[in-house]
């Protein structure tokens, strides 16, 4: 029996299995280095989201909320700084 009224429905089928050749895969140190540079702006993007909803808290007379929201924006780009250290070092590599 169907749970979609409409009678169609879809299928993944995610088949998981060994290779013994290579499709290219990139190294630890490239994976890395894509992985710390969309972080940061992922964080980035979280901090400024953050930002956004500290003012409104502040406007609705939140004042503990958007103090925890700025703190957040504030821890959220110091994990920024040590993940951009990181995307140094292993640039400088």
């Amino acid at each position: 029996m169907s749970d979609n009224a409409g009678g169609s429905h879809r299928h993944h089928h995610n088949h998981h299995h060994e290779h013994s050749h290579s499709h290219g895969e990139m190294s630890v140190r490239d994976k890395l280095e894509k992985l710390l540079d969309h972080w940061q702006h992922h964080n980035e993007d979280h901090a400024k989201s953050f930002e956004d909803w500290e003012k409104r808290a502040r406007e609705e007379g939140l004042e503990d909320v958007a103090r925890a929201l700025a703190k957040a924006a504030e821890l959220t780009r110091e994990i920024n700084a040590e993940l951009s250290e990181a995307l140094e070092k292993i640039k400088s590599k």
